[in-house]
């Protein structure tokens, strides 16, 4: 039986609508079983299992600004970027496929829309998931 993993996104809505690059504007972390790779950073590497539930909620610090997850894509190995996610929502959930390869880093992009303007959406493309090699 599987258990859920919650990944938390917290954006500096006015740093990254200002132009910061992702390292000033995002923390990442997880309540994994197992502790995180770069906890606090954008680079984020959350330990998973197959079957299990994976939920990213985001949380904007400038509270007078929305934010939204917009996207998630996974990047297969030498393949394109998939949509896991069309609509701009708050917290977006998915299972881990059990094709998953253990000890593989698997990066994904997360899309984030913020207000309106040329900064509005910012994408962070340096977390990844990872199936521990053993239990």
């Amino acid at each position: 039986m599987g258990g859920t993993i919650n990944i938390v996104l917290a954006v500096d809505v006015i740093a990254a609508l200002s132009g910061q690059t992702q390292e000033q504007s995002v923390l990442m972390m997880d309540d994994g079983p197992r502790t995180a790779e770069n906890p606090g950073t954008p680079h984020l590497i959350t330990y998973c299992w197959p079957g299990w539930q994976l939920n990213w909620a985001i949380r904007q610090i400038d509270l007078q600004t929305p934010a939204a997850i917009k996207s998630i894509r996974f990047q297969s190995l030498g393949g394109p970027l998939m949509t896991a996610a069309d609509a701009s929502t708050l917290v977006w959930s998915g299972i881990v496929p059990a094709c998953l390869i253990p000890g593989e880093l698997y990066r994904y992009q997360i899309a984030v829309e913020m207000a309106r303007g040329i900064n509005s959406m910012l994408f962070i493309n340096t977390p990844a998931l990872v199936v521990p090699l053993a239990v």
